[in-house]
């Protein structure tokens, strides 16, 4: 589905406490930072980004175990990155379950349609198509730690 030539993405409203910032952010859809991150990295792989606006990207980053470096000139940004960070731990449990949920769903179409899935993934015990997918994880954000000069720690479970 991922790699489809269709991506069904809604725009998303913004909302900046500093009105005068909204001049400068082209604002995406959190589904395509994240969608784009995991096709095309890998957990603990980093992520530039030199335009980071709103911190979506970086967000999106933190959600899929990679690292991520944003670099953004304008300073208003910042208490809003930092208020969405504070959002990192609920969305990264949001996104584990449905991932989660339509990969049961994928599971039981396939499953109902005859098709054959030949491996079982270590971590959460379900079917999968490839070898590859045997030891797919979902790294769950336990702890986001603000540290000096805009940076943030983030620590993830170990295994689901």
């Amino acid at each position: 589905m991922w790699f489809s030539d269709t991506w069904d993405l809604k725009g998303v409203g913004q909302i900046l406490k500093n009105t005068s910032t909204r001049e400068r952010s082209a604002a995406f859809p959190f589904d395509l930072a994240y969608r784009l991150i995991n096709m095309f990295s890998v957990y603990g792989d980093t992520i530039l980004d030199p335009f980071l606006g709103t911190g979506t990207s970086m967000l999106a980053a933190m959600v899929s175990g990679r690292n991520s470096i944003g670099i953004e000139i304008e300073a208003g940004f910042r208490e809003t990155i930092i208020s969405k960070v504070n959002g990192v731990i609920s969305l990264s449990n949001m996104q584990i379950k449905e991932r989660l949920l339509n990969h049961t769903k994928f599971v039981e179409n396939r499953e109902a349609s005859g098709g054959e899935l030949k491996y079982l993934n270590h971590f959460y015990n379900f079917p999968v198509m490839t070898k590859q997918e045997i030891k797919l994880y979902f790294p769950k954000v336990k702890k986001i730690t603000l540290l000096p000069e805009n940076k943030f720690q983030i620590d993830y479970d170990e295994f689901p």
